[in-house]
């Protein structure tokens, strides 16, 4: 090569340099104009985002924007059921297009909500809402048609809600879409439907295909603890799943738990507490192979941080069976006459691997590893001290047995070598916590250094009296403000957030914080609208700090990452707290 440079002319060396120059430059430009359009998508998502479209509701020569609003209402309370919306509720209505269409902007996204969950109820009627989705949005929809009609034909259940086509209860993005041999396979062959697993879809009576086939079973089986352990405190429980000729639905899996729940003086109040089953533990491993995929320490505190921002009202039915929400009223769990106590901990509640990764594991072995709980004092808020027995351990998995023909096919393409590896992309939670804060009114933590591929994409802090763990008369699940006006993320140099928030909780200067935990789930689950299980008033009592940092400049990926937390309060901190951070990276 250096000899082909040399014989080169003067001119022709300017020109290979110069096309060399253009070419870095052109790749720098490509990823300038991709940031900027993606955050130029985020702004127009933030823009609209109250908004949604009405259709059927027909115009008049003298309408006008008061017409147009009582229209609207009328469609609202008379077809939605909503009597409580009213005019306050709408901040703008007009017309947009040829088919005068009506564009509404609400005051508030708890208003839209309201409306959208009720737009099923427009069916078999001349009118019709929908989301106001970005132009980018509404360029992928258009895409995913064509998928959507291809996971129709093969039998599934399918739908694309926002800018997601949703199979079986499962959301893939367009870029997903078109590697799943499910959506791309030649109209010729059988589509292979186990590249979906352990989702069964209505039959499609429209189309030629036998989808009733493609399954032959989908059975819940129970593993359970090598030999007979006794589940006391500090014991190691293992559960391994030995046969390697099955497909495993781990992400729909769960522990079983039942117990008993026994206070020392029955006359005395004491009951099990908010996320009582988590807190019976104290380490959670799960391993594929003998290798350790995914471990939750502290689980109990982990996914009670990580609950407060990824659930909304609409989970509460399904969180009442983890143990979300017990107080001294409500015992869902709990048998008083006996004390007998049951319930579940679904792996996706407890692991990011599972809650990412939600298809079929085949053809390795599979081990869950629980350390139980020094301590059963987290699990229960009480006057008196109480005996808390764990009588059962299960891990229960369903079994996807799909057709023979099928199978085949699978194991065919696993065999190839070009398609034999399986790519498990997933986001792991770490918990971190500090012991003390010192009485400073500025303090810095410096939390891990860490390579590339581990650097946190979110943060979430909360702080802690020191006297909540392993107290029976305090509740592990309340967080405290602590005075804190500001909390910046350092990734080496990078800062986030980019401003200070200057916060000030005593005069309910905190809507800056709130907006950063509202917006959580949008960033993190791709939500168009996101539904936070706190209001403004329930963060102020117990709030979480959440820093988001996903998007980070290239030097970042090729480098070690030092990880510090700086935090200033508007006053010393007089009580002792502890701060606990648990953050995602992927």
């Amino acid at each position: 090569m250096d000899l082909q440079i040399e014989s080169l002319s003067l001119e022709e060396k300017v020109n290979l340099i110069l096309k060399t120059v253009i070419k870095t430059e052109n790749e720098e430009l490509k990823k300038r104009v991709n940031h900027l359009e993606n955050h130029l998508n985020r702004l127009e998502k933030m823009a609209i985002q109250k908004n949604v479209f009405v259709y059927g509701i027909p115009s008049d020569e003298h309408e006008n924007v008061e017409n147009i609003e009582k229209k609207v209402l009328e469609v609202i309370h008379r077809n939605l059921d909503l009597p409580s919306i009213s005019e306050l509720d709408l901040e703008m209505t007009r017309r947009i297009g040829r088919k005068g269409d009506i564009l509404v902007t609400f005051s508030s996204l708890k208003a839209k909500s309201k409306v959208m969950q009720k737009s099923k109820n427009l069916m078999n009627t001349p009118f019709a809402i929908s989301h106001h989705y970005t132009q980018q949005a509404r360029q992928e929809r258009k895409l995913l048609n064509g998928h959507l009609e291809n996971a129709l034909k093969t039998g599934l259940r399918a739908q694309i809600k926002n800018n997601r086509l949703v199979i079986d209860d499962k959301t893939f993005t367009l870029e997903e879409c078109s590697t799943l041999p499910v959506l791309t396979a030649n109209s010729a062959d059988e589509p292979v439907r186990e590249n979906i697993p352990g989702r069964v879809g209505r039959p499609n009576t429209r189309s030629n295909s036998s989808g009733d086939h493609l399954l032959m079973s989908l059975h819940e089986h129970t593993y359970k603890p090598y030999g007979s352990p006794s589940f006391k405190n500090s014991d190691e429980i293992r559960i391994a799943v030995n046969f390697q000729d099955l497909i495993l639905d781990i992400s729909e899996s769960y522990i079983y738990i039942e117990g008993k729940f026994t206070p020392n003086d029955a006359t005395k109040t004491c009951y099990l507490s908010n996320n009582a089953l988590a807190f019976l533990f104290d380490e959670i491993r799960y391993e594929m192979g003998g290798e350790q995929v995914c471990m939750v320490r502290k689980p109990g505190i982990t996914t009670t941080m990580k609950s407060m921002i990824s659930y909304g009202e609409s989970n509460m039915k399904f969180l009442e069976t983890i143990g979300w929400g017990l107080d001294g009223g409500k015992q869902v769990l709990l048998d008083k006459a006996s004390n007998v106590f049951s319930g579940k901990l679904p792996l996706k509640y407890l692991m990011g691997f599972a809650e990412d990764y939600c298809r079929g594991i085949l053809n390795i072995k599979q081990e869950l590893i629980l350390i139980i709980a020094r301590s059963f004092k987290n699990s229960y808020i009480g006057e008196v001290d109480a005996d808390v027995e764990i009588n059962k351990i299960e891990w229960k998995i369903r079994h996807v047995m799909p057709s023979d023909k099928q199978k085949l096919k699978l194991l065919t393409r696993l065999n190839k070598s070009s398609t034999a590896k399986v790519k498990i992309a997933y986001r792991m939670w770490d918990l971190y916590e500090l012991p003390t804060i010192r009485d400073t009114a500025s303090d810095i933590w410096a939390v891990k250094t860490t390579n590339s591929l581990e650097r946190p994409r979110y943060i979430i802090i909360g702080f802690q009296n020191t006297d909540n763990t392993d107290n029976r008369s305090e509740d592990i699940t309340q967080f405290t403000h602590a005075g804190v006006s500001n909390i910046r993320l350092y990734l080496n140099s990078e800062v986030y957030p980019y401003e200070r928030w200057n916060l000030d909780f005593d005069k309910k200067l905190d809507a800056v914080a709130y907006y950063a935990y509202d917006n959580f789930q949008r960033s993190y689950y791709g939500k168009d609208m996101s539904e936070p299980m706190m209001s403004i008033e329930e963060f102020r009592k117990n709030p979480l700090f959440i820093i988001d940092c996903n998007h980070q400049p290239d030097a970042m990926k090729s480098s070690t990452v030092d990880i510090k937390v700086r935090q200033r309060c508007q006053r010393v901190l007089r009580e002792s707290k502890k701060k606990k951070k648990k953050h995602r990276r992927s």
